[in-house]
């Protein structure tokens, strides 16, 4: 399956901002690859429309490219990365919903999401949708008026959005900020990144030119985005016994607080382990938000990541290759046009006949196969995520890959975030980068 995770947002400003010392930063040549010129900081209590003052972990913000301490007439991009409500727990019609408003307290012994009350399989397009993205993606560029004491900024304009980080969920905003260039040279072979996001600062690239961006090297922020499914306890392991699909008939849930029903999921603009926890999820084939799902029972493959892309019509399969149509024709009829936006899915459960079925094709939840069948139990992509203007989002994580003999791999981290106003001309044959990165490879080699 095809993985698209892509995060880039580039802002060619056409107007004349108030901006009052744009190109106080002087003239740059970067020459060096793996350039950090962003330092960064997170918010420390919630932030509302019309604030002109936020409260910081610390307002220094000195180092990378930076002569000083943060100070007047500097520039900070504020950016929430996550707290959207999914839903988690429904069937076709919504019945029943998980979200912060309802933490439906299981305890230890629950059974794992996937069934209904009666064993009905759950609908896995619906699994995992965002039913509210509240302040997520929200980011807005602010000039400092002044700083005080080590936690406080002070704001020349008031908020345009509201950031939050405290009850009823932690969105992880964090405080960037950005050099004001007069005019910016990246050379060729020389690089801008931005330091790995770890759940509280990074995965974004932020840069103000006032004059010219001549661009032959390159601003790369793959894999630098939210963070792949850790592979951890071994899952429960299948039987060579085919179903028919869906985790109502066979042996892989969409979800469980319990590691044994599979691998872990991405890091979704939900949160990562510690809201999944709180949500009695974490595990299995199912896509939460933009995350790609953990591989199923038994060493299935884990979804890739998503980003924006058209919510209609997602199967959390991605797109087949092309080139292999009767293959994927065995697996479900017109599999190999039936495209959808959004992350891949992962790969089949574990086999022990690799050639099996020369002419005609044998497709996978066979018994002939072996070992567990190969059947259809990778992760399911990353939701789609629905285009707004006012938002921006970085790459969803991918799913971790399932894994009953410790042999399985992460999974990969999604593409970051770029977010460059030009005011004058960008040439050069240089790029600009936000892929996701791939999955790990299995340990075992056969």
């Amino acid at each position: 399956m095809k993985t698209i995770v892509l995060t880039l947002v580039l802002t060619f400003s056409l107007i004349q901002l108030t901006f009052s010392q744009r190109g106080k930063d002087g003239n740059q040549t970067i020459s060096a690859s793996g350039t950090i010129v962003n330092t960064y900081t997170s918010l420390l209590s919630n932030a509302t429309v019309g604030s002109t003052s936020i409260s910081v972990a610390s307002n220094a913000l000195n180092g990378a490219g930076f002569s000083a301490n943060l100070a007047q007439g500097d520039l900070i991009m504020i950016y929430q990365t996550q707290g959207v409500w999914a839903y988690l727990n429904s069937n076709t019609d919504y019945g029943v919903n998980l979200d912060w408003y309802n933490s439906f307290a299981w305890g230890g012994s629950a059974v794992p999401i996937g069934y209904g009350g009666s064993g009905a399989y759950q609908n896995a397009e619906k699994y995992g949708t965002v039913r509210d993205y509240s302040n997520a993606g929200y980011y807005e560029i602010r000039e400092v008026q002044s700083v005080s004491g080590s936690n406080t900024i002070n704001l020349t304009c008031g908020l345009e959005h509201n950031y939050s980080v405290t009850s009823p969920v932690n969105g992880h905003v964090q405080i960037i900020r950005i050099p004001r260039y007069n005019n910016l040279t990246i050379n060729s072979g020389a690089s801008v990144v931005t330091p790995y996001w770890d759940g509280t600062t990074g995965g974004v690239v932020a840069i103000e030119v006032n004059g010219n961006l001549t661009l032959s090297g390159s601003i790369d922020v793959s894999g630098r985005g939210l963070r792949g499914g850790l592979v951890g306890t071994n899952s429960n392991t299948g039987t060579n016994v085919a179903h028919t699909e869906g985790p109502g008939n066979g042996d892989s849930y969409l979800g469980s607080h319990n590691a044994v029903q599979g691998g872990a999921y991405g890091e979704s603009i939900v949160g990562y382990t510690t809201e999944y926890t709180a949500l009695y999820v974490g595990y299995g084939r199912g896509s939460i938000a933009n995350a790609g799902g953990g591989g199923g029972i038994q060493n299935a493959g884990g979804g890739g990541g998503a980003n924006i892309g058209d919510t209609a019509g997602y199967t959390g399969k991605g797109i087949p290759t092309p080139g292999y149509t009767s293959f994927w024709n065995t697996e479900k009829a017109n599999m190999a046009t039936t495209l959808s936006a959004g992350g891949g899915r992962g790969g089949y459960s574990y086999a022990n006949t690799q050639n099996y079925g020369v002419s005609p094709y044998v497709g996978p939840n066979n018994t002939g196969w072996g070992g567990n069948a190969r059947k259809e139990n990778g992760g399911y992509g990353g939701h789609p995520i629905k285009y707004d203007a006012q938002r921006i989002f970085m790459g969803g994580g991918g799913g971790a890959g399932g894994s009953d003999s410790g042999q399985g791999g992460n999974g990969g981290n999604g593409g970051g975030i770029v977010f460059l106003t030009v005011y004058g001309n960008i040439t050069g044959s240089g790029s600009i980068v936000a892929n996701g990165a791939d999955g790990q490879n299995t340990n075992l080699i056969i």
